[in-house]
C-alpha cells in the first residue's frame, strides 16, 4: 500500500507528495468543523459508558476515525467514522460532512477525493 500520493508540481523543481496521515488529519479538522458531528472515539465512548454505569460493547477498530487509501488511478478515498449529536438531522449532518471534507482536502492537497465514506458509529447524548 502507497503511504504518498503525488500532486501536480507546476514548478518542475522537484516531486510534491501528500501521506495518508497528512490527508487523514485534514478530513478530521474538516469532520470537527461541522456542527453536530466530531470524530468517532472508541475510547471517549468506553469512558461515557463507565461514568453512566454501561458495559461497553464497541466493535469498532482503536486505529483512528479517519483512513485514507489511495486508490489505483491516484485519488484519495477517505473513510471516515464518526459520532453525531442526538437530535440532528443524521442525513443531513453527514452530507455535510462529505462537502467539507472534500473541499478541504482538494484545497489543501490540490487531491480531489474518489470516495468520501461516512460511517455513524454513535449518537452522542
Amino acid at each position: 500500500m502507497r503511504d504518498f500520493i503525488s500532486i501536480n508540481n507546476h514548478s518542475g523543481l522537484g516531486a510534491i507528495g501528500f501521506s495518508r496521515a497528512a490527508i487523514a488529519s485534514i478530513a478530521a479538522i474538516a469532520v470537527k468543523e461541522v456542527q453536530g458531528a466530531s470524530p468517532y472515539s472508541p475510547k471517549a465512548t468506553k469512558k461515557q459508558n463507565a461514568k453512566k454505569g454501561k458495559e461497553n460493547v464497541n466493535r469498532f477498530s482503536e486505529e483512528g476515525a479517519v483512513k485514507v487509501v489511495f486508490a489505483k488511478e491516484g485519488k484519495a478515498v477517505i473513510k471516515m467514522d464518526v459520532s453525531i449529536t442526538r437530535g440532528k438531522p443524521v442525513t443531513e449532518v453527514c452530507s455535510k460532512i462529505q462537502e467539507n471534507v472534500a473541499m478541504a482536502v482538494s484545497l489543501m492537497c490540490d487531491v480531489v477525493p474518489f470516495d468520501v465514506r461516512v460511517r455513524v458509529c454513535s449518537i452522542a447524548g
